[in-house]
């Protein structure tokens, strides 16, 4: 007898698996008096993504801490001549006090008797102010001290994404940028018949669009000003390249002009996302091929654009940071003094003694508060929610003084104080460069020569008072080359 011929018929979904069988005519049959038909659930599959960015962090920190030890051997044969217990203070530092052992301390950093974390907190405010004074010191300095500017420019020694860029260039040179731009017109153009992407700027254009960088908070206001000043308004094709190389999320097939490109595993692009270094980046010619080199021109752009709104006429990180750093205090003088003298004790414990969630104010921003002159530690806000919430602080003070924003009059009833603390904090409201933080996301963009300039500068001083800098191996290195080269060097991302 011949087999029943049957057709088995499956539906399958991202979270279940539908199944059917029938006779040739499509009727369901039955076996043991039930319908052959049914479902089977199971937990929906999820994407690879998360997996991939746990696994690069985990990466990430494995190789920073593997410099870090690294740094360590080639300093440790002197540290101990000045601080036995230096090293193994600072990698027990971020235990409790009652958890650590009696003979290291209370202090994590410096135990001398005549110098301890206190003084070295008085004299050092941020690790950026140690920087800048080793780069620019002659003397003698604390081997310690060395140590801990080399730990931190290692630790968080930039990105690898700038090549050709010099790092003691003065902030006015643009070649770089033109270089650049020029390059992303050829590249783009090679996948396309036409040359369709045209691009031209100038050092005045590049100061313009610098200009709206730093005063511009809109992304999209941004990209229609840039859109301007490069004369491309109704270029759909070269905004799509100026949106790319000003941080805004871009569609591979809206530049590359090639449907193939919608289905790829990474369909859109974003210089701003923390993940493209370390997810879209290494795989990136997997995805697009050769079209991978107009896209690194493009980040280089993007990069060199968010470098100097960084920098502005600083020519060195250390030195922007300190800048950074005074202009926070000097701007949170300004503020405390403003809202003592225009508003009431309760507006003022509110921004600056508030710790509750979703407060949004100056505790939350900086994420620390002074409780009996305690340090606590207090849930935080984004630098956009900090202003929003000055922001209704100065349109509040308007209302009360009858303030036209238009004209800017001085109203009579204000006095020449207030006027000036008020005009100068809203200009620097709206510029974003209000209380600027030192730890914040754009310092990703920072390429590693930079970093490595300061590192270079810092060893070339110690190195004429700490003869141990120049001692060679049998490779033929010195320490300091050592150092260098710990700084410079990648593992390939596949390893």
């Amino acid at each position: 007898m011949e087999p029943k011929k049957v057709f088995v018929g499956l539906d399958l979904g991202t979270e279940s698996c539908g199944w059917a069988v029938t006779d040739q005519n499509y009727n369901v049959l039955k076996k043991s008096g039930k319908h052959l038909h049914g479902v089977r659930k199971f937990t929906e599959a999820e994407a690879a993504e998360n997996r991939r960015i746990k696994r690069s962090g985990r990466r990430r920190l494995e190789r920073r801490k593997f410099r870090i030890n690294i740094l360590q051997d080639l300093f440790n044969e002197e540290i101990i001549k000045k601080d036995p217990n230096f090293f193994i203070r600072l990698n027990n530092s971020f235990f409790n006090l009652k958890e650590k052992p009696k003979e290291l301390g209370k202090y994590s950093l410096f135990n001398d008797k005549l110098y301890t974390d206190a003084q070295y907190y008085k004299e050092y405010k941020t690790i950026f102010h140690l920087r800048h004074h080793l780069m620019n010191s002659n003397e003698k300095e604390d081997i310690r001290l060395i140590y801990l500017a080399c730990h931190n420019i290692l630790k968080y020694r930039g990105n690898f994404l700038m090549k050709g860029i010099s790092p003691d260039k003065k902030s006015s040179d643009f070649s770089y940028i033109i270089e650049q731009i020029q390059n992303l017109n050829i590249k783009l153009n090679d996948f396309l018949d036409d040359e369709i992407y045209s691009i031209s700027v100038n050092e005045k254009k590049i100061e313009a669009i610098l200009d709206v960088i730093k005063k511009t908070n809109s992304i999209n206001d941004r990209v229609n000003k840039i859109n301007k000043i490069l004369n491309k308004q109704n270029d759909k094709q070269n905004k799509k390249i100026i949106e790319l190389f000003i941080g805004k999320k871009v569609q591979f097939k809206d530049i590359l002009l090639d449907d193939k490109y919608k289905d790829i595993d990474v369909p859109k692009i974003k210089f701003s996302e923390e993940k493209y270094e370390d997810d879209v980046e290494p795989i990136l010619y997997e995805l697009i091929g050769d079209a991978a080199d107009a896209i690194h021109t493009a980040k280089k752009i993007y990069n060199w654009i968010m470098i100097k709104n960084f920098l502005k006429e600083s020519n060195f990180i250390s030195e922007a940071k300190v800048i950074e750093y005074n202009n926070h205090h000097r701007d949170l003088l300004d503020f405390k003094k403003f809202i003592r003298n225009n508003f009431d004790k309760e507006i003022y414990n509110d921004m600056f003694r508030k710790s509750e969630k979703q407060a949004n104010n100056y505790v939350a921003y900086v994420k620390t508060n002074f409780v009996n002159n305690k340090k606590h530690y207090v849930s935080g806000c984004s630098y956009e929610d900090f202003l929003k919430t000055t922001k209704k602080l100065l349109k509040s003070f308007e209302e009360r003084n009858n303030i036209d924003n238009k004209t800017q009059n001085k109203p009579s009833n204000l006095n020449e104080i207030n006027w000036n603390l008020y005009i100068k904090i809203k200009e620097r409201v709206e510029n974003r460069e209000f209380m600027p933080k030192q730890r914040v996301s754009t310092n990703g963009v920072l390429p590693y020569q930079l970093h490595l300039y300061e590192l270079n500068t810092i060893l070339d001083n110690a190195s004429k008072h700490y003869k141990f800098l120049n001692r060679t191996d049998e490779s033929g290195l010195t320490i300091k080359d050592k150092i260098e080269q710990l700084m410079t060097f990648r593992i390939p991302y596949y390893i």
